[in-house]
């Protein structure tokens, strides 16, 4: 059965385009997120699931930072920290 999400080998395409995916086994990615949708120096730590045609990771944006995140058509800017618990 055909899972819904990127598997590991194909998130290793995020890594050659300098796409930091700490951990594959443990980051989901649904596949109706087209992967040019997630730019050049994105760290994605262990736990997320990102989801949504509309999801855009703008550069050097870091999601998970302290724990799991979800989301869902959603557009992260810049530098953004998404994740964290506090400043």
């Amino acid at each position: 059965m055909e899972t819904p999400y990127y598997s590991p080998n194909e998130l290793d395409f995020l890594t050659q385009q300098g796409i930091s995916v700490l951990s594959p086994l443990h980051t989901l990615i649904h596949k109706e997120v087209p992967l040019k949708q997630i730019e050049k120096g994105v760290i994605l730590h262990p736990f997320c699931q990102i989801s949504g045609k509309e999801t855009y990771l703008y550069s050097d944006a870091e999601i998970g930072v302290s724990g799991p995140v979800t989301l869902e058509n959603a557009v992260i800017g810049s530098k953004a920290k998404i994740g964290t618990l506090g400043p």
